[in-house]
């Protein structure tokens, strides 16, 4: 909606969000429900709640949008003084899988260092867009956590947290327990019409919408990939922008409003449009900023929903994962990739940063598209190949100044692992099962290890050191279980806040035995990502820890003090007594 927009006309779309509901709900939906099952019971406290997430919305970003008038809804809502906007913090990492792991299973300590990483014993690549990986990962939390939406629903989510019905997220479908229907209902004709009456609301504004917004959607990929020269991502992101936007916020409002007539006791809802556009366009982006306008336009009519039946109970909290920070990818900056990057540069020994060569760096990334070209059974050899011919390379180069056994690190290159995952990387050193302290990196590749610290593009690297870590940023040592030594290493929001999202970093098992930062890079105050992203979180910036929670202005909880998703469970499990 445009900040332009005269409040008689704002309140004429809240007067019509209000109206549809209305007729839907209580002329369509009620009637239908009441005739095929009984209301279930409430939570403990008698009342039901509702979580809308809003995936990737750093508090910052938030402010900005309704100061620009792009969330009129969720403007006036506060405004009214029966909801109140809280400050939060997404702790470590700053990633969507670490938040829901916390938030449905009350996992603390869930060892998810990113959305993707490397695994040690089974020596292969981890990803969360994978369904048999997420299942993996699931099926762990489901034996040492506790799920929060057992008499619940979730929808557009990587977990289920424990819902019924768990057709609507991501790794039921890799574990072969999908289930389109809670079992718990009674599903007859009645039934039936219910969820049709919902969803045929679905697919019309589907249809319609895809009309009138998949023409921009491709005119903006091809100028933006004009623009900076590169297609690679462009095809899959026209496809997830569309579909997110388009099919995923449309079926999720429509199925919220359903399972809310149903009386759910405890609802689930992620909207992740936003957040596949930042990646892509940077978070302040126009287009960014006109999802979370359409966003607002959903969480509108939900919550008039819930006006038109009140005998629900509903208790509202929509909040975030984590933010974006404006980021230039490390590719765009040194002229390679990270893991070739590491191969193909070199340390001056006159104290100038490191350089690489370019007409290496170009082949290398010929090299890597033909990688990424590659799937399936071919991917795996193509790989490999891919890098044995950079190393082979990097051997060839003849750098002027260079010693006998400079080069030799290139040997161990071979069993080095380096995966991205946005502003954040992973690197594993040696080919072990268990993770290396900076004592045994010192010793076996002070070459690396050097190269990443005197990196202008790189900012904070973390390394683990006997029950703690230390850190090194701007060519300084951090020891990370020494508070005051740790004061300097500021990032916008207090050195004693950093120390502890790095010191949990370094806790879980399967982070790198190097974890990189593109956040603090020296390049101008710029934030740095690994993958090729304009915008980018898992980092430690503060408008990726910085989040936000709008609950009811009742509720005397200070958000602010809770720095893991995993306090928010407690949060709901104690407050409506979910067991």
């Amino acid at each position: 909606m445009s900040p332009s927009m005269p409040r008689r006309t704002q309140s004429a779309v809240g007067e019509h969000a209000r109206r549809s509901m209305e007729i839907l709900v209580r002329r369509a939906l009620l009637p239908l429900i009441e005739r095929a099952c009984d209301l279930p019971a409430p939570n403990a406290n008698g009342r039901r709640f509702c979580i809308l997430h809003l995936d990737g919305l750093s508090r910052q970003a938030l402010e900005n949008a309704l100061d620009r008038g792009q969330m009129p809804f969720l403007a006036r809502l506060i405004a009214s003084g029966r909801y109140r906007l809280s400050g939060a913090w997404s702790g470590a990492p700053a990633s969507t899988p670490a938040f829901q792991a916390g938030l449905l299973y009350g996992a603390g300590k869930a060892d998810i260092p990113s959305f993707t990483w490397f695994d040690r014993q089974r020596r292969q690549l981890v990803r969360m867009d994978s369904a048999s990986d997420a299942a993996s990962v699931e099926s762990n939390l489901r034996a040492h956590g506790q799920a929060l939406l057992r008499r619940g629903s979730a929808a557009f989510s990587i977990f289920p947290g424990g819902a019924p019905m768990n057709a609507f997220s991501r790794s039921p479908w890799g574990g072969g327990e999908v289930r389109f229907v809670d079992p718990a209902l009674r599903h007859d004709h009645w039934q039936l019409c219910a969820a049709t009456a919902a969803h045929s609301l679905t697919a019309a504004r589907i249809v319609r919408r895809l009309v009138f917004e998949s023409l921009p959607a491709l005119a903006d990929t091809v100028r933006w990939s004009r623009g900076i020269g590169r297609w690679q991502h462009e095809p899959t992101f026209f496809l997830n922008r569309v579909g997110l936007a388009v099919g995923a916020r449309e079926a999720a409002t429509w199925g919220t409003v359903l399972d809310m007539a149903r009386g759910v006791p405890a609802v689930y809802t992620c909207f992740s449009d936003y957040d596949e556009i930042a990646h892509r366009r940077q978070p302040d982006a126009e287009s960014a900023f006109d999802a979370l306008g359409g966003i607002d336009w959903s969480l509108e009519h939900i919550f008039a929903a819930a006006e038109v039946m009140p005998e629900r109970r509903y208790d509202f909290y929509v909040l975030s994962d984590h933010g974006q920070v404006v980021t230039e990818p490390f590719e765009a900056v040194t002229g390679a990739g990270l893991i070739d990057y590491l191969a193909l540069a070199r340390v001056s020994r006159t104290g100038a940063p490191p350089w690489v060569d370019a007409a290496a760096a170009r082949r290398a990334r010929r090299l890597r598209s033909i990688e990424r070209a590659a799937t399936g059974a071919m991917g795996a050899p193509t790989r490999r190949r891919v890098q044995r011919e950079v190393l082979d390379m990097a051997r060839a180069l003849k750098w002027p100044g260079e010693k006998k056994g400079d080069g030799e690190a290139l040997l161990e290159l071979e069993k080095i692992e380096c995966v991205e995952a946005g502003d954040l990387a992973h690197v594993y050193l040696g080919g072990e099962a268990r993770p290396l302290e900076c004592a045994d990196i010192e010793r076996r590749f002070p070459n690396i290890l050097r190269l990443l610290v005197e990196t202008p593009a790189i900012g904070v690297v973390a390394a683990r050191q006997g029950a703690g870590g230390v850190a090194f940023w701007r060519r300084r040592r951090f020891d990370l279980m020494d508070a005051a030594d740790c004061q300097a290493l500021d990032l916008g929001y207090g050195g004693d806040m950093t120390r502890a999202f790095l010191l949990k970093m370094l806790s879980l098992p399967s982070a790198g035995d190097l974890v990189v930062y593109g956040n603090g890079a020296d390049i101008g105050g710029r934030h740095v990502a690994f993958s090729w992203e304009f915008g980018s979180h898992a980092g430690i910036g503060r408008e990726e820890v910085e989040t936000f929670v709008i609950h009811p202005a009742a509720i005397e909880v200070d958000f602010g003090r809770l720095h893991h998703s995993a306090e928010l469970h407690r949060f709901f499990r104690d407050r409506y007594g979910v067991r």
